[in-house]
């Protein structure tokens, strides 16, 4: 009796009654709510990628803009290597650090035609140096680079007929930073893109 008597009463108690709905809803919500934050992080971690590689190009500007160091590859530092020193510093110079890495980076004679739209003139591409060093691979601090050629020509009569416009000194860098989530159980992004997202962005700059 006792027993059936402590069943009914409990079976009316309302005390604690909010604080179990607040349960249900926040565990409701809780998906959601990591799920927009990890977004947000992720866009967060796109933009400060982009800035890298804009950093890492205005970096090669600054330190190779001298027409005494044309080809950058070859002659701004010997095989490039104030150019690389610059490009990794200006990289490693946003908020995520050394976790932006250059996938591949290149130095190209090119020229503006009748759209608009750059054309590489160049004999040969430059090619500016990656090493691999704990598995993880960056631009080549060392030099290395691969110079890049003038073209002959030495105008963009090939892409405009008569023209005696020289062809500018460009370089082209792609970096690239894996996503790493706030939340990881509750990551959309890399629900949608697996276990390692990475993030890439491409910029240039015109040295000459």
């Amino acid at each position: 009796m006792k027993a059936l008597r402590f069943l009914r009463r409990y079976g009316r108690e309302e005390r604690g009654t909010a604080a179990l709905e607040y349960v249900f809803w926040l565990a409701a919500l809780s998906a959601p709510i990591f799920g927009a934050a990890d977004i947000g992080y992720y866009g967060y971690q796109v933009i400060q990628t982009h800035n890298a590689a804009q950093m890492a190009v205005q970096a090669a500007f600054a330190a190779c803009s001298s027409t005494t160091q044309f080809p950058a590859t070859k002659d701004c530092g010997s095989k490039g290597v104030n150019l690389n020193t610059a490009i990794a510093n200006g990289e490693h110079s946003s908020s995520l650090g050394s976790t932006v890495t250059m996938n591949t980076g290149s130095e190209e004679f090119m020229c503006v035609d009748s759209t608009g739209k750059l054309k590489d003139v160049s004999a040969k591409d430059g090619v500016i140096a990656t090493t691999t060093s704990g598995g993880v691979t960056d631009v080549d601090t060392a030099g290395n680079d691969t110079a890049a050629t003038f073209p002959s020509p030495a105008n963009c009569s090939t892409i405009n007929p008569g023209s005696t416009v020289e062809p500018g000194d460009y370089v082209f860098l792609t970096v690239q930073h894996t996503f790493h989530p706030l939340f990881k159980g509750f990551s959309v992004v890399n629900l949608l893109g697996g276990s390692a997202v990475t993030i890439t962005q491409t910029d240039y700059t015109r040295l000459e």
